[in-house]
C-alpha cells in the first residue's frame, strides 16, 4: 500500500503519536489524541472537523462503506476491488498491531527490552523502513483514499446499468448488454438484439435470445417485427423473468420496439409512453421513420395520433458502381442497378 501525504503536503507518518499508547486491538481501534496545532497556524477548527473518531466522521465512513457493499453486492467489478481491498487492509492492520505491541514493550520497559526514548518516539514514521505507528487520522486518509477509489469504480458502474421500464422489460445499450453477471443479478432472463452486427452470449451463457436485424437508418421497414418482439417479451413475463431489449446505444432500434411493445400491451398512447421512457432514460432518440412507424401503430390501435412527426429530407442514394444519384430510395437505387449494372444489382441486392 502507498505512502500517503496529509492534507497539509508533510507526512502523515510523522504526526507525533499520543503520550497515551493505543490499544492493540486492530487498526480501527487506534485512536490517540491528535496533538494540538500550533498557536497562529489556523488549522484548528479545520482538524476539529476532520477528526475521525468523532461520532459524525464514523457514521459517515460506515455509511459509506455500507453503500459500497450494497454496490458490491450487484456489481462483480466492484466487490473483486473491494475484497482486494478488504485483504490488503487486514494485512496492514496486523503489522500494525505487531508494530504496537512493540512500541508497548518498549515504552513499559519489558525486562530484555530497551525502553524507548522520547526522542525515539516523536521520530516514528516512515524514515527507517520499519513498522509504523499510524495514527487514526493516518488510518483515515488511507480509508479515504480507497473509498475514492471504489466509488469511481461504483460510478462507471452507474452509467452502464440497464434501464428498467415495466416489472418484466428492460432497455439497454451494447455495454449493458454485455454485462451478463449483472443482467442475472436483475433477473433478466430473455435477450432481444435489436441489431444485426453484435454478438448473442454463448448458448451456455443461459440466455432466452432473439435477433431482430435492424439498421438506424428511417427506411428500415422495423414495424415487421413489432408482433415478433411483443410475443418475445411476453414469453419472459409468462415464464417469471424479465427481457431485455437492446441495441448498440439504447436510444432508436431498441426504444422503438419497447414503445411499441407499450402501446399494444399497456394501451397507452405514443405520447405517454414516450414520456415514460424519456424519464427513466433521457436521451433516446428513434429516428425520425421509426417514429412515422409507431405513429402509424398508434392510428391503427387508437383511431388517431398523439404525436406528429416532422420527417427529416431523405438522403440521396448515390450508386456505388457509377457515383450517379438514383433516388432518395433504396428501391429507386435498385431501378436504376438493374437498368444499367445488371449483374452488379444481383450482387447488390444479395448483401
Amino acid at each position: 500500500m502507498e505512502e500517503v501525504e496529509g492534507a497539509e503536503g508533510t507526512s502523515c507518518a510523522a504526526t507525533p503519536p499520543s503520550t497515551r499508547p493505543p490499544t492493540p486491538e486492530g487498526p480501527c481501534c487506534l485512536s490517540p489524541a491528535a496533538p494540538a496545532p500550533a498557536a497562529g497556524s489556523g488549522h484548528g477548527a479545520a482538524g476539529a472537523r476532520r477528526n475521525p473518531s468523532s461520532p459524525r466522521g464514523e457514521i459517515s465512513t460506515t455509511l459509506k462503506i455500507r453503500s459500497l457493499g450494497r454496490e458490491a453486492a450487484a456489481n462483480e467489478l466492484i466487490s473483486e476491488r473491494l475484497n482486494h481491498w478488504k485483504a490488503a487492509m487486514r494485512e496492514r492492520g496486523e503489522e500494525l498491531r505487531t508494530a504496537v505491541e512493540e512500541w508497548q514493550a518498549k515504552r513499559s520497559g519489558t525486562p530484555g527490552t530497551p525502553r524507548l526514548s522520547a526522542a525515539s518516539a516523536i521520530t516514528t514514521g516512515f524514515l527507517d523502513g520499519t513498522h509504523p505507528i499510524v495514527d487514526a487520522y493516518e488510518l483515515k486518509v488511507r480509508l479515504e483514499h480507497m473509498l475514492q477509489r471504489l466509488r469511481a469504480l461504483q460510478d462507471a458502474a452507474a452509467t452502464a446499468r440497464p434501464t428498467q421500464l415495466l416489472p418484466h422489460l428492460w432497455v439497454a445499450g451494447a455495454v449493458e448488454a454485455n454485462s451478463l453477471h449483472l443482467l442475472r443479478q436483475l433477473g433478466i432472463t430473455h435477450l432481444l438484439n435489436a441489431t444485426e452486427d453484435l454478438l448473442l452470449p454463448e448458448p451456455s451463457a443461459g440466455f432466452q435470445c432473439l435477433r431482430c436485424p435492424l439498421r438506424d437508418v428511417e427506411d428500415e421497414d422495423i414495424e415487421r417485427f413489432f408482433e415478433e418482439a411483443r410475443r418475445f417479451i411476453d414469453a419472459a413475463a409468462a415464464a417469471s423473468g424479465s427481457a431485455l431489449v437492446h441495441c448498440h446505444e439504447g436510444k432508436s432500434r431498441s426504444v422503438t420496439l419497447v414503445l411499441a411493445y407499450m402501446m399494444q400491451t399497456q394501451d397507452w398512447s405514443l405520447r405517454r409512453a414516450l414520456e415514460m421512457v424519456a424519464a427513466q432514460r433521457p436521451g433516446i432518440s428513434p429516428n425520425a421513420g421509426f417514429m412515422g412507424r409507431l405513429g402509424a401503430l398508434e392510428e391503427r390501435l387508437r383511431g388517431s395520433q398523439t404525436v406528429r412527426v416532422k420527417r427529416t429530407k431523405p438522403e440521396p442514394r448515390t450508386c456505388p458502381q457509377c457515383g450517379v444519384v438514383a433516388g432518395v430510395s433504396q428501391q429507386s437505387l435498385l431501378v436504376h442497378m438493374r437498368t444499367k449494372h445488371g449483374a452488379a444489382a444481383a450482387a447488390h441486392e444479395a448483401r
